[in-house]
């Protein structure tokens, strides 16, 4: 290996290393007491918790929930370089629901643990057609936690261009799509609400451009994001499962070794290559951060 691009890839992780230590000192520093009485108060919860049942359960679903939460929220919260976990994860999870209810000919089976998948009891699918809406009910707890981390994973850029001071700086964010911009921001400003939560409402690949006008002209956050909520939980990704399971779900291929393969090497591949897209980002934040304190001094 080139002596010169191990060094510069050894510098990189330290540089995201060292951005991730003081972002993580810093955020402690100013929250510290809420993050003490939430640390201790979760303590108490768990340990009070494992002596009930239904606790129990209810901890289980919970940690399944934030599940697709964060996977949502990776999947949005690069300025275009998310981690398509829809793709990799939401998809298949649905597929594999969906195909489970036409081989057992009901939705009566677990979705997760040991036995997930697997009939309870089968009926001869030619005799009973699982209902459309009981699958897509089956399938709905999941891509509503992931609409909404797609959503919250949309405020890191809103905050991004809010502490951008100079209109030059913002609008050479997006030189080639100058116009797409004016005319968001004109309706922005026109129908901010509305707006955004239409622009949220479909499967719109630069809605950061959105979030970013959104924060740069200091639209409140609380509009910003509960429109974005509203248009990506409540309205896109229940319309996309509906869509997918009337017209896409029975075409979607049966699992082969094969199949399973080829996809756990595009799952890997795309991971790989989020990490390092994330990693770059951190180390050239840090690299920012050096030189802004090196002018100061």
């Amino acid at each position: 290996m080139n002596v010169s691009l191990l060094k510069n890839i050894r510098k990189t992780v330290t540089l995201a290393q060292n951005y991730i230590y003081e972002f993580i000192y810093e955020f402690y520093q100013l929250n510290h007491k809420h993050i003490n009485t939430l640390i201790i108060s979760l303590m108490y919860y768990l340990n009070f918790s494992m002596c009930c049942d239904l606790l129990i359960n209810l901890n289980y679903n919970i940690g399944v929930s934030l599940i697709w939460l964060v996977l949502g929220i990776m999947s949005s919260i690069g300025l275009g370089t998310g981690f398509h976990t829809g793709i990799i994860f939401v998809l298949p999870h649905i597929n594999s629901i969906y195909q489970t209810a036409q081989d057992c000919g009901h939705v009566d089976f677990d979705i997760y643990g040991s036995n997930k998948f697997q009939c309870v009891h089968h009926i001869e699918p030619s005799l009973v057609e699982p209902n459309l809406w009981d699958i897509y009910l089956k399938c709905f707890p999941a891509v509503i936690f992931w609409g909404l981390g797609t959503a919250i994973g949309e405020v890191p850029p809103y905050y991004i261009a809010r502490a951008i001071t100079n209109k030059v700086q913002f609008e050479s964010y997006f030189k080639s799509t100058k116009y797409c911009l004016d005319l968001v921001v004109y309706y922005i400003k026109k129908y901010s609400f509305m707006t955004i939560m239409l622009l949220a409402s479909w499967p719109n690949a630069t809605f950061d451009m959105c979030g970013m006008a959104c924060g740069f002209y200091r639209v409140s956050i609380t509009v910003f994001l509960g429109a974005t909520i509203i248009g990506k939980t409540f309205i896109k990704a229940p319309i996309q499962l509906y869509l997918f399971l009337k017209y896409f779900g029975s075409y979607v291929p049966q699992e082969s070794n094969m199949f399973m393969l080829g996809w756990q090497c595009l799952v890997g591949g795309m991971t790989l290559y989020f990490i390092k897209m994330f990693i770059e980002t951190l180390a050239e934040y840090q690299q920012e951060k050096i030189e802004k304190i090196s002018k100061n001094k």
